[in-house]
Protein backbone atom coordinates (compact mmCIF):
# COMPACT_ATOMS: atom_id res chain seq x y z
CA UNK A 1 0.00 0.00 0.00
CA UNK A 2 1.68 3.22 -0.74
CA UNK A 3 0.55 6.92 0.63
CA UNK A 4 1.04 10.06 -0.76
CA UNK A 5 1.15 12.96 1.45
CA UNK A 6 1.37 16.76 -0.71
CA UNK A 7 2.35 19.60 0.99
CA UNK A 8 1.19 22.76 0.50
CA UNK A 9 3.87 25.12 -1.44
CA UNK A 10 2.36 28.28 0.08
CA UNK A 11 3.59 29.45 3.42
CA UNK A 12 1.60 29.84 6.63
CA UNK A 13 0.33 33.03 7.49
CA UNK A 14 -0.10 33.64 11.47
CA UNK A 15 -2.08 36.32 12.28
CA UNK A 16 0.74 38.79 13.96
CA UNK A 17 2.59 38.78 10.55
CA UNK A 18 -0.54 39.73 8.23
CA UNK A 19 -0.12 43.19 7.71
CA UNK A 20 -2.80 45.67 9.38
CA UNK A 21 -5.16 47.72 7.50
CA UNK A 22 -4.50 51.53 8.75
CA UNK A 23 -7.02 52.56 11.35
CA UNK A 24 -9.70 55.40 10.46
CA UNK A 25 -9.48 58.03 12.16
CA UNK A 26 -12.26 58.79 14.32
CA UNK A 27 -13.55 63.35 14.10
CA UNK A 28 -13.91 64.02 17.96
CA UNK A 29 -17.06 66.04 18.27
CA UNK A 30 -18.26 69.17 20.56
CA UNK A 31 -19.25 67.84 23.57
CA UNK A 32 -21.42 71.03 23.57
CA UNK A 33 -23.48 70.03 20.90
CA UNK A 34 -25.69 66.76 21.51
CA UNK A 35 -25.42 63.93 18.62
CA UNK A 36 -28.57 63.88 16.25
CA UNK A 37 -30.23 60.82 17.21
CA UNK A 38 -31.50 58.66 13.93
CA UNK A 39 -33.34 56.18 17.22
CA UNK A 40 -31.95 57.63 20.42
CA UNK A 41 -31.09 55.05 23.14
CA UNK A 42 -34.34 53.56 25.53
CA UNK A 43 -33.02 54.58 28.82
CA UNK A 44 -36.42 55.02 31.00
CA UNK A 45 -38.33 51.69 29.20
CA UNK A 46 -37.10 48.27 31.64
CA UNK A 47 -34.67 50.71 33.95
CA UNK A 48 -32.48 48.29 36.78
CA UNK A 49 -33.99 47.75 40.11
CA UNK A 50 -31.41 50.54 41.45
CA UNK A 51 -32.26 52.85 44.95
CA UNK A 52 -33.88 56.27 44.29
CA UNK A 53 -31.73 58.98 43.64
CA UNK A 54 -30.22 60.77 41.01
CA UNK A 55 -27.15 59.42 39.18
CA UNK A 56 -24.68 60.97 36.64
CA UNK A 57 -22.93 59.26 33.61
CA UNK A 58 -21.12 60.00 30.53
CA UNK A 59 -20.69 57.92 27.85
CA UNK A 60 -18.41 58.29 24.92
CA UNK A 61 -20.04 56.85 21.75
CA UNK A 62 -18.01 56.24 18.52
CA UNK A 63 -19.91 55.95 15.42
CA UNK A 64 -18.92 54.66 11.84
CA UNK A 65 -19.94 56.85 8.75
CA UNK A 66 -23.41 55.41 8.43
CA UNK A 67 -24.48 56.35 12.43
CA UNK A 68 -24.31 53.50 13.43
CA UNK A 69 -22.98 52.77 17.14
CA UNK A 70 -19.59 50.51 16.77
CA UNK A 71 -18.23 51.10 21.04
CA UNK A 72 -19.87 52.45 23.36
CA UNK A 73 -18.00 53.07 26.72
CA UNK A 74 -18.05 54.60 30.00
CA UNK A 75 -16.15 57.82 30.50
CA UNK A 76 -17.47 58.68 33.98
CA UNK A 77 -19.24 55.88 36.06
CA UNK A 78 -22.75 56.69 38.14
CA UNK A 79 -21.09 54.50 40.79
CA UNK A 80 -23.92 52.09 40.06
CA UNK A 81 -22.44 49.00 37.31
CA UNK A 82 -25.89 47.52 36.61
CA UNK A 83 -26.96 50.98 35.60
CA UNK A 84 -23.57 51.56 33.75
CA UNK A 85 -24.21 48.29 31.69
CA UNK A 86 -27.65 48.84 31.05
CA UNK A 87 -26.99 52.34 29.86
CA UNK A 88 -24.18 50.71 27.45
CA UNK A 89 -26.39 48.34 26.26
CA UNK A 90 -28.92 50.70 25.51
CA UNK A 91 -26.79 52.83 23.66
CA UNK A 92 -25.06 50.42 21.34
CA UNK A 93 -28.82 49.78 20.13
CA UNK A 94 -29.41 52.82 18.63
CA UNK A 95 -28.07 54.85 15.79
CA UNK A 96 -26.78 57.97 15.24
CA UNK A 97 -27.39 60.52 12.42
CA UNK A 98 -24.31 60.77 9.70
CA UNK A 99 -21.68 63.60 11.03
CA UNK A 100 -20.03 65.27 7.66
CA UNK A 101 -18.04 67.75 6.74
CA UNK A 102 -18.60 69.62 3.46
CA UNK A 103 -20.85 66.48 1.84
CA UNK A 104 -18.22 63.99 3.12
CA UNK A 105 -19.31 61.36 5.98
CA UNK A 106 -16.89 60.52 8.52
CA UNK A 107 -16.59 58.14 11.56
CA UNK A 108 -17.45 60.12 14.57
CA UNK A 109 -16.71 60.21 18.71
CA UNK A 110 -18.72 61.99 20.96
CA UNK A 111 -19.45 62.14 25.08
CA UNK A 112 -22.64 61.96 25.78
CA UNK A 113 -24.07 62.68 29.33
CA UNK A 114 -26.70 61.39 31.42
CA UNK A 115 -28.36 62.11 34.27
CA UNK A 116 -31.12 59.33 35.59
CA UNK A 117 -33.67 59.99 37.67
CA UNK A 118 -35.15 57.24 39.72
CA UNK A 119 -37.64 58.94 41.84
CA UNK A 120 -40.01 56.15 42.10
CA UNK A 121 -40.86 55.51 45.70
CA UNK A 122 -41.23 52.22 46.93
CA UNK A 123 -44.79 50.84 48.03
CA UNK A 124 -45.33 50.92 51.47
CA UNK A 125 -44.86 47.02 51.97
CA UNK A 126 -41.66 46.91 50.50
CA UNK A 127 -39.91 49.30 52.43
CA UNK A 128 -41.27 48.00 55.51
CA UNK A 129 -39.95 44.53 54.52
CA UNK A 130 -36.73 45.61 52.76
CA UNK A 131 -37.48 44.46 49.68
Amino acid sequence: MLSIALLSATPCIYADQVPSAPAEKYEQIDASAPPRWRSPPRIYENLPAIPEGTYKLTVMITADREGKVIQARISSNSTMPVLDHYVVTQVSKARLYPYGRNGVARPFQVEQPYIIMNNKPKAWWKKLFGF
